[in-house]
Protein backbone atom coordinates (compact mmCIF):
# COMPACT_ATOMS: atom_id res chain seq x y z
CA UNK A 1 0.00 0.00 0.00
CA UNK A 2 2.86 2.57 0.92
CA UNK A 3 4.59 1.57 -2.25
CA UNK A 4 1.74 2.50 -4.40
CA UNK A 5 1.17 6.17 -2.61
CA UNK A 6 4.72 6.79 -3.76
CA UNK A 7 4.21 5.81 -7.13
CA UNK A 8 1.35 7.76 -7.68
CA UNK A 9 3.02 11.34 -6.02
CA UNK A 10 6.35 10.17 -8.35
CA UNK A 11 3.79 10.12 -11.18
CA UNK A 12 1.50 13.29 -10.06
CA UNK A 13 4.94 15.17 -9.37
CA UNK A 14 6.49 13.57 -13.06
CA UNK A 15 3.85 14.93 -15.33
CA UNK A 16 3.73 18.19 -13.59
CA UNK A 17 7.38 19.02 -14.41
CA UNK A 18 7.13 17.45 -18.36
CA UNK A 19 3.86 19.72 -18.32
CA UNK A 20 5.87 22.74 -17.46
CA UNK A 21 8.57 21.97 -19.81
CA UNK A 22 6.42 21.49 -22.41
CA UNK A 23 3.93 24.77 -21.74
CA UNK A 24 7.48 26.54 -21.72
CA UNK A 25 8.75 25.29 -24.82
CA UNK A 26 5.01 26.16 -26.65
CA UNK A 27 5.45 29.67 -25.42
CA UNK A 28 9.09 30.31 -26.47
CA UNK A 29 7.67 28.65 -30.02
CA UNK A 30 4.64 30.84 -30.59
CA UNK A 31 6.61 34.02 -28.82
CA UNK A 32 9.47 33.96 -31.36
CA UNK A 33 6.83 33.30 -34.44
CA UNK A 34 4.75 35.81 -33.40
CA UNK A 35 7.32 38.96 -33.23
CA UNK A 36 8.01 38.93 -37.33
CA UNK A 37 4.52 38.46 -38.45
CA UNK A 38 3.51 41.44 -35.88
CA UNK A 39 6.33 43.59 -37.28
CA UNK A 40 5.12 42.88 -41.09
CA UNK A 41 1.46 43.86 -39.77
CA UNK A 42 2.85 47.09 -38.21
CA UNK A 43 4.45 47.82 -41.62
CA UNK A 44 1.77 47.25 -43.32
CA UNK A 45 -0.28 49.64 -41.32
CA UNK A 46 1.91 52.22 -41.70
CA UNK A 47 1.82 52.10 -45.30
CA UNK A 48 -2.30 52.14 -44.81
CA UNK A 49 -1.59 55.19 -43.21
CA UNK A 50 0.65 57.26 -44.89
CA UNK A 51 -1.14 56.10 -48.02
CA UNK A 52 -4.46 57.71 -46.87
CA UNK A 53 -5.29 61.33 -48.06
CA UNK A 54 -5.65 64.25 -45.19
CA UNK A 55 -8.80 65.18 -44.57
CA UNK A 56 -8.24 67.99 -42.34
CA UNK A 57 -8.86 70.61 -45.07
CA UNK A 58 -5.26 72.18 -44.70
CA UNK A 59 -5.60 73.41 -41.23
CA UNK A 60 -2.37 74.31 -39.84
CA UNK A 61 -0.51 74.91 -37.04
CA UNK A 62 -1.00 71.37 -34.99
Amino acid sequence: MTISKWIIILVCVGSTVVGTVVKTVIHNNSASEALPSKQIQQGKADAAFEARPSTRGGVKGY
